[in-house]
């Protein structure tokens, strides 16, 4: 018996399960909804070009958010070792995989058992070969070396406030010895996630509406885009942000701003045209009218709504529920229930674009007045939005 399997005999969590699945079992599991972690859907972690920027070192991401009407600023950052260098697309895809095989075990051990590198290459629909086994297996030790700086960018939903987190992805990975492009299926393997990475499975886990089979047949970016949507959705109607800081995000490194613009527009048509997404309504690139920047909105349209706007009658009704989700849109980012009034009679006067132009404006508005050290109310600063709109538009609020 050679070191690793003594090391292995040591250590009860590594120890095999006890458990004779069958086919029809397994294709039961595979077809169950994929999962994944909300921050690290929401953050960026891997590159998805070929060639990152010339004396790239790091991914550094930060922005300011409101919660409860207070600014909360929030920075990630993410590192790697020389030797391996940063996470691919690749590494996001076994990355994914893992935590599929995790969720198999519903994340009851930090202890991930994905048995061989020819299961990791099966789980992603990969060929059998000697590239394909060496790309995941720099995977693995890519994931092992990634290091993740976080301040308020942990969302805890038990404790219901934000933390911050220093930590690895992984401790480490053991393989048991096989043929490198002939892998053994009978051996073992497993990686150890972190203690942080493994508490916040448990707390902040979402599913994502498919199986990891339609997942992985999506392209890179549609991919990132996918996890990103999906977890903005959970608590929004709609997502406006501006594209460079979107850019920044998942990470997109186009320089160009019309190379950018179209980068986005073939993965989000992508995945409307899958529709995977099916709460993805729709999108649209609107300049803002503060600052200039080039914004993006993607608008969540539920089934239940759609269905809703075919009835009868359909002309009082498609106006009923228009105007319902736009108050909805205005109080979900504005709290103050004296102002609903008025916010009702906005709704009803005003489009939906107007109303998330207003609404994405204020926001911006308000952010810049922060850093600035002026004082701002995000209120006050929509209703002057809405009604320099609704006077241009011969409108009377």
């Amino acid at each position: 018996m050679d070191k690793i399997s003594n090391l292995l005999g040591l250590i009860p969590e590594l120890q095999k399960p006890d458990t004779q699945p069958v086919l029809e079992a397994e294709e039961q599991e595979r077809q169950r909804q994929a999962q994944y972690e909300t921050s690290l859907a929401e953050f960026p972690i891997f590159l998805l070009c070929k060639k990152p920027p010339h004396g790239l070192d790091c991914l550094l991401y930060n922005d300011t958010i409101t919660v409860k009407d207070q600014p909360v600023e929030r920075s990630w950052k993410i590192t790697w070792s020389k030797k391996y260098g940063p996470g691919s697309q690749s590494t996001a895809a076994t990355f994914f995989a893992l935590f599929q095989f995790w969720a198999d075990t519903d994340f009851s051990s930090p202890w991930i058992h994905f048995e061989s590198i020819h299961n990791l290459l099966a789980r992603r629909g990969l060929s059998k070969g000697a590239d394909n086994y060496t790309r995941i297996l720099r995977d693995l030790h890519c994931l092992c070396n990634i290091y993740i700086e976080a301040k308020n960018a942990f969302y805890d939903r038990t404790k219901k406030k934000y933390i911050d987190a220093s930590f690895h992805l992984f401790e480490g990975t053991w393989l048991e010895k096989e043929s490198e492009g002939s892998p053994d299926p009978s051996s073992r393997g497993f990686i150890k996630a972190s203690d942080t990475l493994f508490s916040s499975v448990q707390k902040n886990v979402f599913f994502l509406g498919i199986n990891e089979h339609q997942f992985f047949k999506l392209p890179g970016l549609q991919q990132r885009l996918f996890l990103y949507l999906r977890k903005m959705f959970i608590f929004q109607r709609y997502h406006v942000r501006n594209i460079q800081d979107l850019a920044r995000q998942i990470p997109l490194f186009a320089t160009p701003k019309f190379k950018l613009k179209q980068e986005l527009k073939q993965a989000i048509e992508g995945l409307i045209a899958a529709g995977i997404l099916p709460n993805l309504g729709g999108y649209k690139f609107f300049p803002s009218e503060v600052s200039g920047n080039d914004l993006i909105r993607f608008d969540r349209i539920d089934s239940k709504q759609l269905g809703l706007f075919k009835e009868e009658p359909m002309a009082v009704q498609a106006r009923n529920e228009e105007n319902e989700y736009r108050f909805s849109l205005i109080t979900d980012v504005l709290t103050d229930a004296h102002s609903y009034p008025f916010y009702r009679k906005v709704a009803s006067l005003l489009d939906t674009d107007d109303v998330c132009r207003a609404l994405s404006e204020a926001r911006e508005t308000a952010r810049d007045a922060m850093h600035t050290g002026r004082k701002s109310h995000l209120g006050k600063i929509f209703t002057s939005r809405v009604q320099a709109i609704a006077a241009k538009r011969g409108i009377a609020l």
